[in-house]
């Protein structure tokens, strides 16, 4: 019996932008549509109103991340106008979640690490591809 080493394909530097496209867009219309049960369990002060302006913002921005994923060689300046949109969200949580913590919910808290922490991990994604688009 032989025993070979399975070597993985590296992924894409096109997937970051195609997932984050879905996971944006999936997350938008769950706002959109789930606003205020999502607030009530959420718990924080803010109007359900809130989170649905989240939903009409992430729609859009999950189609900007397609159209990069699409792009064979997209430029720099894309690509960094998107980590920088992320890098914003991820600073725009914190500031909400600082805003609203006597209100918070222990889901409040959880679902405000969580989709902040997702975005991080997007955001270490895209900085690798895009090393892989301008090494």
């Amino acid at each position: 019996m032989t025993t070979e080493a399975i070597a993985l394909k590296p992924l894409s530097p096109h997937f970051p932008y195609f997932a984050d496209s879905f996971l944006s867009a999936g997350m938008g219309i769950i706002c959109i549509l789930f606003a205020a049960p999502m607030t009530t369990l959420i718990g924080w002060s803010l109007p359900a109103e809130f989170l649905i302006g989240i939903g009409i913002f992430l729609i859009p921005w999950g189609g900007m991340n397609y159209l990069t994923s699409q792009i064979p060689h997209p430029s720099r300046g894309i690509l960094l106008s998107n980590i920088a949109g992320d890098t914003s969200w991820i600073i725009g949580s914190v500031i909400v979640t600082i805003l609203t913590m006597a209100s918070l919910s222990t889901i409040g808290w959880t679902f405000m690490i969580a989709q902040a922490l997702g975005v991080l991990s997007m955001v270490l994604m895209k900085l690798r591809s895009l090393g892989a688009f301008y090494p």
